[in-house]
């Protein structure tokens, strides 16, 4: 056995010499890779300034000797020259051409079919840019061919020596680790009982400052130790757990229920029950564990059954905890109502092994939830009653909590207020919904409601409102807060009015009184007005008399001029009073004007109201 787990071990040693060596490549092809993209980039950036350090030297040196050349007609020494320009690496041609007037030679030596990267155009006679002209046509694939041979070379050397150095290294590591670690690993498969006795050894000098293989053979020494001590302590614990499981029987027995565990079958087989079964059940545990007289699952009552297994089912499939309410039939034959709570223990493979839980009286419980229900009931009935109520009342009638959201309104208030479904209603602000109300009288109406809320009372005011018709009307609005316990308020109720009618009504009495008073004050005048005209005609006919003293006739004029002011203050008055005449503010003695509307106001107000 020990030579086949040290043939493993070396197995490993071997694997993991597979996985350095695997590791080594990895770092060359990624420092060849790094060596080749700074040996491309380097050599091509020579390659560049090679070839254009030749084009400065030709573009400097080659125009004086070509100009004079030309200018000599030596066609010898031009064709000599090109031919040493086209013989330079990377020059494809080089071509004399004449310039703009097109008179003269074409010197060309190089073949221009060939593919070229840029051309380089020199002028001959920079004084005249017009004139003939050196065209040379570059290429750098001779560049880049040299380049990649060198690129090459150079990578296959740099592998090679990084693969040279890793297999090395290798070896260095198998025999400075990996031969040690085959003795701590053999000692570890050796390991038992017995031998937790014996420190482990390696035959391998000790450093003075300890690495790596020290501190392993420290630790698998300590840990030996460990486990030694580990093995004491787990038998004294064994015998503590035994001890625990009395003590655990005896605080079972004493839980208002029962605890269990079961398989997860139709028949919920029992494999243990606490004692709590007898006073929840009236059957001892001995009679529902496997192999009793009974199963716990024809306790479940049948109406029941169908329920528990596929609500437990679906908890185990969610791998979730189940808790359920149910009812069982007890050994005397009476019905109780149960409460479960349990989970399923499931092995490596996600099988529910065993179910385990807690079962406990829930009939009390019960009772009262089915009595809480029912009040409910009577409560639902009473929210109908409520908002049948209200649909009932002719007026908008509206409620809402004590953030102003509303609770509920009645028909007309949705309808014909708002012009909205009530369930768009319920739950929001005046100034949420889409009423079209401005949003600044939305905030303020807000405000209104908070205010009233936290300031508890009612509230009445009158106001007008632009309904969903589109038609403004009065509205006479009459809130007031309301609370379930002492406290703040818990919200608003409020009913609205509608004044719009009545005050056209009172509008209308009010003009149809005023009329009567000026048909009252018409007739007072117009007997007044007669009485002036008729004084005014009498002094007229007066002063038109023969041979009448003139002191006399100015008497008579200004008499008839008095009755005539008199007519036009009694005009004026007429006319301030129904409001025709726009009024002339100044200051007035008071004593003065009203001794002049003395006879008017006695005409207008009735007989029973003395006048001082």
């Amino acid at each position: 056995m020990a030579s086949s787990r040290r043939h493993s071990f070396f197995r490993f040693d071997s694997r993991l010499s597979r996985r350095l060596l695997r590791y080594m490549v990895a770092a060359c092809l990624i420092w060849a890779l790094i060596a080749a993209i700074l040996l491309a980039y380097f050599g091509y950036r020579g390659g560049l300034d090679y070839v254009q350090t030749r084009l400065e030297d030709i573009k400097a040196s080659a125009p004086p000797s070509f100009a004079y050349a030309i200018e000599q007609g030596d066609h010898d020494q031009i064709n000599i020259m090109l031919q040493a320009i086209e013989r330079l690496p990377e020059i494809t041609y080089a071509e004399i051409r004449p310039g703009v007037s097109g008179e003269g030679e074409i010197y060309l030596h190089g073949d221009k079919s060939l593919p070229h990267t840029t051309h380089l155009e020199i002028p001959l006679n920079p004084g005249h840019p017009e004139g003939p002209q050196l065209s040379i046509a570059i290429t750098y694939s001779h560049m880049l061919s040299s380049l990649i041979g060198y690129l090459l070379l150079g990578l296959f050397v740099v592998v090679l020596g990084i693969l040279v150095v890793g297999i090395i290294m290798n070896f260095i590591f198998h025999q400075t680790v990996t031969r040690h670690l085959e003795d701590v690993v053999g000692y570890l498969w050796d390991m038992d009982v017995v031998t937790l006795n014996h420190r482990l050894g390696i035959d391998r000098p000790r450093n003075h400052n300890p690495d790596e293989i020290d501190v392993l053979v420290d630790a698998v020494n300590t840990m030996r130790s460990h486990l030694a001590e580990a093995i004491e302590e787990t038998t004294l614990t064994n015998r503590v757990l035994e001890e625990n499981e009395l003590s655990q029987a005896k605080l079972l027995s004493n839980l208002p229920g029962m605890v269990y565990r079961c398989l997860n079958n139709e028949n919920w087989d029992m494999s243990f029950l606490s004692d709590g079964c007898k006073a929840l059940t009236g059957y001892e545990a001995e009679a529902l564990i496997i192999g009793g007289e009974n199963a716990y699952a024809k306790l479940i009552h049948p109406e029941d059954r169908e329920k528990v297994w596929m609500e437990v089912q679906a908890a185990i499939a969610s791998k979730r905890a189940f808790r359920m309410d149910y009812r069982i039939v007890c050994a005397d034959g009476s019905t109780r109502w149960v409460w479960e709570q349990g989970e399923a223990i499931f092995d490596e493979h996600g099988e529910a092994l065993v179910l385990e839980g807690f079962v406990s009286d829930f009939t009390s419980r019960r009772q009262v939830e089915e009595s809480l229900r029912e009040s409910e009931g009577t409560l639902r009935a009473l929210t109908e009653f409520m908002s049948t109520l209200l649909d009932t009342i002719p007026s908008p009638v509206f409620y809402k909590d004590n953030e102003g959201r509303f609770l509920g309104c009645n028909e007309i208030f949705a309808r014909d207020v708002l012009g909205l479904p009530q369930d768009q209603i319920i739950g929001k602000r005046l100034m949420d919904l889409p009423f079209g109300l401005p949003s600044e009288d939305g905030q303020q109406y807000h405000q209104a409601d908070l205010k009233l809320i936290a300031n508890p009372g009612s509230q009445q005011f009158e106001m007008e409102l632009v309904c969903a018709d589109g038609v403004k009307r009065l509205y006479y609005y009459s809130r007031a807060t309301f609370q379930a316990e002492k406290g703040p308020a818990d919200g608003i109720i409020g009913i609205m009015l509608d004044l719009t009618e009545r005050k056209e009504l009172e509008e209308q009495l009010v003009r149809s009184q005023k009329m009567e008073v000026i048909g009252q004050l018409a007739g007072g005048i117009a007997h007044d007005f007669n009485n002036l005209l008729q004084v005014i005609r009498n002094n007229v006919e007066l002063a038109m008399v023969e041979n009448l003293n003139p002191a006399q006739a100015k008497e008579d004029l200004h008499d008839a001029i008095a009755a005539v002011d008199r007519a036009s203050s009694l005009t004026r008055q007429l006319l301030t009073y129904s409001r025709k005449q726009a009024l002339d503010v100044r200051e007035i003695h008071l004593d003065q004007h009203l001794r002049g509307m003395i006879t008017m106001l006695r005409r207008i107000i009735r007989e029973d109201i003395q006048l001082d």
